[in-house]
């Protein structure tokens, strides 16, 4: 009986024992147990969410790619060889085709999520302001996410939480009441600062981001449902209060010139000493205001180099709107680079624009609206096969270089777009004629940033 009894007792403190050693706090992972648990932690959380902004192939990621062809700006263009040719004829993109916006939008809700259910895991802050900054983020975020969901699928499923349920699809309006239910609490959480080119806070989003998005959410819902608020109750005098707030307050203001927005307008493409120059800059004395304008409120950055290989950090929306690189040449169509051809602009839209441009009355030596050539490529486009023969020449402005066309193109129309094509420049070096995307030259030892599109 003694030893009976001595087995049993020796078995408890065993298995007292082992449940204290299975007790244990888990080191090697981050799980909502133990993370965040510092300041510094909430700040990478934060961090991990604005990684899902970023994109690889913009025909399946990208909610404004989808957008911009679908438009009556632009036409399908791209080449017949290329299996990217179905986003010609956007009724072939089927729910496969987009699974991977779904998943990169989803990706950052669930991210998201994390961040708003867990920050006040965080016990010990350098400032309350810190922590709002960053919930407001997380919000701001998670709205960004939905507006892209919603435009493309309608209503999706809402998640909100952390727990990993199967959860049916929300209705359209449900999508825009949580939207403009975290739009407001971005604005009010995110500090009233501007963060300028260099500051360590530069691509953050901020309460002033959060009012214009607010605004446009509301222009796009009101005017394509045919409604007069947001649901949830945001009002139009609401937005026009944000608005005023953003204009006044905020520290933004317009570039001095609209066309010093875009790329082509940089000092790099015409700085060389070998005859290499984009004369329609030179002719309008335009110079580019930068990366992170004062105009700029909000920026999707990506690095400037853009190539035929497919990089998470590279502006591949660049890539697909510039035009076919088959029969291309760097030096007859300089400053502008080469591309895969989708979205080249269309005639209806150019003409309908000229129509209302000579309609206005035009104030400080203005003629014409110089968006209209600030804007659209119009080129003489030769033939491939006899550089003497000109196929169209839809040139709006002296200064525009020349293309040579492609033999397999979709859609000539004699337009491209400036504001997302690629943008060249030379070498400076002697003996050195290499063309490349400008930001190489501009930045050669660091992967400097720069917009897909921002919201102005």
């Amino acid at each position: 009986m003694k030893k009976i009894l001595l087995i049993l007792s020796t078995a408890a403190i065993l298995f007292s024992g082992c449940e204290n050693f299975l007790d244990t706090d888990l080191l090697t992972q981050k799980t909502t147990a133990n993370f965040p648990a510092t300041e510094k932690d909430a700040q990478e959380m934060v961090t991990a969410i604005y990684a899902n902004l970023l994109f690889e192939d913009p025909e399946l990621s990208s909610e404004f790619y989808t957008a911009q062809l679908a438009s009556d700006d632009c036409l399908g263009g791209n080449l017949s060889a290329s299996n990217n040719c179905a986003t010609n004829f956007l009724m072939y993109t089927n729910i496969n085709g987009l699974s991977s916006l779904w998943s990169r939008c989803y990706r950052l809700i669930n991210r998201a999520n994390n961040a708003i259910n867990t920050m006040d895991n965080v016990k010990t802050w350098s400032s309350q302001s810190e922590h709002n900054r960053l919930l407001g983020e997380s919000h701001f975020l998670r709205a960004m996410a939905y507006y892209e969901l919603v435009k493309i699928f309608g209503g999706v499923p809402l998640r909100t939480t952390i727990d990993n349920t199967n959860i049916p699809r929300a209705s359209i309006e449900e999508v825009y009441e949580l939207i403009a239910s975290d739009l407001k609490k971005a604005i009010e959480l995110m500090p009233d600062k501007i963060y300028t080119q260099g500051s360590k806070m530069e691509g953050h989003a901020t309460k002033y981001a959060a009012e214009a998005i607010m605004a446009r959410v509301f222009l796009f819902y009101t005017g394509r449902y045919a409604k007069e608020e947001l649901p949830g109750g945001v009002t139009k005098s609401q937005v026009i209060q944000w608005i005023d707030d953003c204009v006044d307050n905020s520290g933004h203001r317009l570039v001095s010139d609209q066309r010093n927005l875009w790329a082509y307008t940089n000092k790099t493409t015409e700085d060389n000493d070998k005859g290499y120059r984009y004369r329609y800059v030179i002719n309008h004395n335009l110079e580019w205001e930068g990366n992170s304008s004062d105009e700029t409120l909000f920026a999707n950055k990506h690095n400037l180099k853009s190539d035929w290989t497919y990089t998470w950090y590279s502006n591949t929306v660049a890539q697909f709107f510039s035009p076919s690189g088959d029969n291309y040449s760097n030096q007859a169509s300089y400053p502008f680079g080469q591309g895969w051809g989708a979205g080249p602009v269309s005639p209806a839209m150019v003409d309908e624009w000229k129509s209302w441009a000579n309609q206005q009355t035009y104030i400080d030596g203005y003629t014409e609206d110089p968006r209209l050539t600030g804007s659209i490529w119009s080129y003489k486009a030769i033939d491939p096969n006899d550089e003497n023969n000109v196929l169209m020449d839809c040139t709006m402005d002296e200064g525009e270089p020349e293309y040579t066309v492609s033999t397999r193109y979709y859609e000539q129309t004699g337009y491209f777009q400036k504001k997302y094509i690629n943008i060249n420049a030379i070498s400076n070096e002697p003996d050195n004629n290499t063309i490349a995307p400008f930001g190489k030259f501009m930045y050669p030892a660091s992967p400097r940033r720069h917009p897909n599109h921002c919201f102005r």
